[in-house]
C-alpha cells in the first residue's frame, strides 16, 4: 500500500495515461501475434513457391507448373501444336455402311424446270446408335413323355435358368459397371433395373465365375515377370484395402481385405508345394508385407526416385545431400528408362544395364557425413538382392508403374462409389473385376466372350466354363539373359554399334 500511495505521488497523470495505452497496444499485438500464429498453421509451415508442385514429390509430371529442365522460351509459349504445324484434318473412316444415295429433286425448286444429274459426291457422317432395352414375352412350352410321364421344358436361348435377364443384358452391364468404371445409378438407369436387381444379377454371374479364379492364379504364377500393388478402400464405411496382383496377361484384385501379408499369402497357399510355379519376379514397392512371399522381388526406382527427390528438398542448402540426390536420380532415372528405349539390342541394353548399376552401386557405397544420406545408402546396400534384376534380365522393368496403372480403376471406383456395403459386394467386385480386365488383356471382348460363355451354360450346364474363358497361354519364348551376354558383377561387354 505504501509503494502505491508512493507511485501515485510520483506518477503524474499524463504517464499514467501513456502507460496504459501502452498495455492496450500491446494486448493487440499478442491476438495479432497469435492470430497470425494460427493462420501460418493452416497454410502450412512454409510458404509453396509459384513453381513448386502441387503434391510435392508425388505429384505427376502433368501436375507441374514448368518443367524443371524446360527453357524460358518453352515457359513462355503456350499450349498448342508447333508453329508450322498443317494439322491432321479430318480422316475418313477406315470402315463404314454400304453407302446411302440420295436422289436430288427431279423438278427445279425455283423454275420447275426438269433438272439432270452432274455429279454424284460422297459425303462421311458420323452417327449415333442409342443403346436400348426391350422387354420380350416368350411362350415356353412344357411337354410330358406318355411312357414314363417325365416333363421337358423348353430352354429359353441366350437366358440363363431361374433368371430373368439375357444374358447380352447381364454381360454389357457388367462390363459397363466393373470394367468401364460407370456408377450403378448410371448402369441401372440407362439398363432399366433397379439397384437391388442388378446386385443380385451381378452377386450370382460373380457365383458361376468364380472357379474362373484359380486358373488365372496359375496363370498369374506361370508368367515370369509379376507386379503387386494396393490401395487404401473402404467396406460398410469401415477402412480396409484392397490388392493388385498383376501381368500384362492377368489381373487378381482382391477387394475389401486388410493390408496384412496373409492376404497374398492365403491366396497362394495351395499352390505352394509347386516350387517351380514360384521362379521369377514380382515388381513391388518397399512395403514389408512382399517379403513374406516365395517370389524374387524388384524393388521399384520411381519410389527410391521419390525418396531421393524429397531429401533434396528437405535439405536445400546442403551441397553434400544435393551432389548425392541428383547423381542418384540420374541414375535412377536412366534405368527407368533404358527398358523404353527403342531399337537397343540385347547386347547394347545389357551393357547400358550393367554401367548404370555400377554407377548406383559407386554413388550408394560411397562416404557420406550426413546421417540422411546414410539412410538411405541403407536402403541399397541392404536389398541389393532386390534391386537390380532388372540389369540381370530386360523383361524386368526397374518401376511399379504398370501395377500402378493397372489399379487406376479400382481407384476410381473408389473415389466414386465410397467403396462397397458388404463383404458379399467385395467378393462379388474381386470376382468381377479379374474376370473382365483379365479378359481384356488377353485380347478378347470381354462382353462378348462373357455373352458366349453364358450362352454355353445354358446349352449345357455342365460344360467347364473356365477352359473356354481363358484358354492355355503359349509360353513366351525364353529371352537372352545378361548371363548368356557375358556380363558378370556388372562388368561391361565391348558395345556393339549395330545392336
Amino acid at each position: 500500500m505504501a509503494l502505491s500511495r508512493k507511485l501515485d505521488v510520483v506518477m503524474c497523470s499524463g504517464c499514467l495515461s501513456k502507460m496504459r495505452e501502452i498495455d492496450q497496444l500491446k494486448r493487440k499485438l499478442d491476438k495479432q501475434a497469435r492470430r497470425i500464429a494460427v493462420l501460418e498453421k493452416k497454410l502450412g509451415e512454409r510458404a509453396r513457391s509459384p513453381h513448386e508442385s502441387p503434391f510435392g514429390a508425388s505429384a505427376s509430371s502433368a501436375k507441374e507448373p514448368f518443367k524443371t529442365n524446360a527453357s524460358d522460351q518453352d515457359r513462355e509459349r503456350k499450349g498448342g501444336g508447333k508453329p508450322g504445324h498443317r494439322g491432321h484434318g479430318r480422316k475418313n473412316p477406315p470402315r463404314c455402311e454400304p453407302a446411302e444415295k440420295l436422289a436430288a429433286p427431279c423438278l427445279c425448286p425455283t423454275c420447275g424446270g426438269g433438272t439432270e444429274s452432274r455429279k454424284i459426291e460422297t459425303r462421311h457422317v458420323r452417327d449415333y446408335i442409342p443403346e436400348r432395352t426391350i422387354d420380350r414375352h416368350v411362350l415356353v412350352e412344357t411337354r410330358q413323355c406318355t411312357h414314363c410321364g417325365e416333363l421337358t421344358e423348353a430352354k429359353v436361348p441366350d437366358v440363363l435358368p431361374r433368371n430373368k435377364y439375357s444374358n447380352p443384358f447381364l454381360a454389357h452391364a457388367a462390363c459397363e459397371h466393373y470394367l468401364h468404371g460407370r456408377t450403378q445409378g448410371d448402369v441401372c438407369g440407362r439398363f432399366g433395373i433397379g439397384l437391388g436387381a442388378f446386385n443380385y444379377a451381378m452377386q450370382n454371374l460373380a457365383d458361376m465365375l468364380e472357379p474362373s479364379i484359380d486358373r488365372l492364379v496359375r496363370q498369374f504364377l506361370a508368367d515370369h515377370v509379376r507386379f503387386g500393388d494396393e490401395t487404401g478402400y473402404r467396406e460398410d464405411g469401415v477402412g480396409r484395402y484392397a490388392w493388385l496382383l498383376s501381368t500384362p496377361q492377368v489381373s487378381l484384385f482382391l477387394v475389401g481385405q486388410s493390408r496384412a501379408a496373409r492376404v497374398p499369402l492365403e491366396l497362394f497357399e495351395p499352390y505352394r508345394l509347386a516350387e517351380s510355379m514360384f521362379a521369377g519376379v514380382l515388381v513391388v514397392d518397399r512395403y514389408a508385407a512382399y517379403n513374406c512371399l516365395h517370389f524374387e522381388l524388384q524393388y521399384c526406382y520411381a519410389h527410391l526416385k521419390r525418396d531421393a527427390e524429397k531429401l533434396e528438398t528437405l535439405f536445400p542448402d546442403d551441397h553434400e545431400v544435393k551432389r548425392f540426390c541428383r547423381a542418384l536420380i540420374r541414375e535412377l532415372s536412366a534405368a527407368m528408362r533404358l527398358r523404353r528405349t527403342e531399337g537397343l539390342g540385347d547386347r547394347r541394353y545389357y551393357a547400358k544395364a550393367a554401367q548404370i548399376k555400377a554407377n548406383i552401386i559407386r554413388i550408394c557405397d560411397s562416404d557420406a557425413s550426413h546421417t540422411s544420406i546414410q539412410e538411405l545408402q541403407n536402403i541399397f546396400r541392404k536389398n541389393a538382392h532386390r534391386l537390380y534384376h532388372w540389369a540381370r534380365d530386360r523383361r524386368v522393368p526397374a518401376d511399379n508403374n504398370y501395377s500402378e496403372r493397372s489399379l487406376r480403376p479400382l481407384v476410381i471406383a473408389r473415389k466414386i462409389s465410397f467403396g462397397t456395403q458388404s463383404a458379399r459386394g467385395s467378393r462379388t467386385r474381386s470376382i468381377l473385376m479379374s474376370v473382365l480386365h483379365s479378359l481384356q488383356k488377353q485380347g478378347y471382348d470381354p462382353a462378348a466372350r462373357l455373352r458366349d460363355a453364358m450362352d454355353i451354360k445354358v446349352r449345357n450346364p455342365n460344360e467347364d466354363l473356365v477352359a473356354f474363358l481363358f484358354p492355355p497361354i503359349p509360353p513366351a519364348p525364353p529371352l537372352r539373359r545378361a548371363s548368356d551376354e557375358g556380363i558378370h558383377a556388372g562388368i561391361p561387354i565391348p558395345m556393339d554399334p549395330t545392336g
